[in-house]
């Protein structure tokens, strides 16, 4: 809730400035026609996959994020997405949300997935599913997240410090605090040691290549993970 008087005034102010442009962005978008939902299911080996997909226009599905793209709707996002492809559907799906080159529409495929490689996708991401409900996933939406931003873009180093800085923050919140993943993780650090580290950036960039890009090859050399883990555990220390 906003305070009364001017102070609110001027915070709905500046809201609704940061707002405007990405409704903007989405009306060009979107045009003058309404919303459809669509029900969407798919056969994934012994289990029935189905969803609801909301926003569904006549360019296809879209989706506004404020400000830069999370976890968890990275997560939110690529489920649907998979969902729509797996079932064989070819309508664009596109996200608004801040990047670089503007605010959108940005497609998450710019040439649509195939329906094999999207079910695969979907695949794997349920073995994944069933294995956390045996034992905990070395992965946190935020942190893991941020880990396969950095290895996106090759720079391992990068990646764990800003995976790192994301789950122990020195200023403002930090991911490990959050009550889910104390509950889940029962005091395990994913950065304690070498391969707790390395089941966590594996995973983590598994989870985020499947939802993102659909892609079921990823793979992240060993070798490289625990060099990585030494170098950015060094200059801990150092700084201690």
């Amino acid at each position: 809730l906003l305070p009364s008087g001017p102070l609110g005034r001027r915070q709905l102010d500046e809201r609704v400035a940061q707002l405007r442009p990405y409704a903007q962005a989405f009306r060009q978008w979107r045009g003058e026609a309404p919303a459809q939902s669509r029900r969407l299911q798919v056969q994934i080996g012994a289990t029935e996959v189905h969803g609801r997909v909301p926003g569904w226009y006549a360019d296809g599905v879209g989706r506004v994020q404020v400000g830069a793209l999370s976890g968890r709707s990275a997560i939110r996002h690529g489920l649907e997405w998979l969902l729509l492809r797996a079932a064989g559907e070819h309508a664009p799906y596109v996200r608004f949300f801040e990047h670089d080159d503007g605010l959108g529409p940005h497609p998450i495929d710019p040439a649509p997935l195939s329906q094999a490689q999207a079910q695969h996708a979907l695949g794997e991401l349920l073995q994944l599913y069933c294995r956390g409900l045996q034992m905990p996933l070395a992965f946190a939406p935020y942190s893991s997240w941020k880990y396969h931003l950095g290895a996106r873009s090759g720079d391992l180093d990068k990646a764990i410090k800003d995976a790192a800085g994301q789950w122990q923050a020195s200023f403002g919140w930090s991911e490990s605090q959050s009550p889910e993943l104390r509950l889940v993780n029962r005091g395990r650090d994913p950065f304690a040691d070498a391969q707790r580290f390395a089941d966590f950036a594996t995973t983590s960039q598994r989870v985020y290549d499947l939802l993102e890009r659909g892609n079921t090859d990823t793979s992240l050399a060993p070798e490289r993970l625990i060099d990585s883990w030494r170098h950015w555990h060094g200059a801990q220390d150092d700084a201690e």
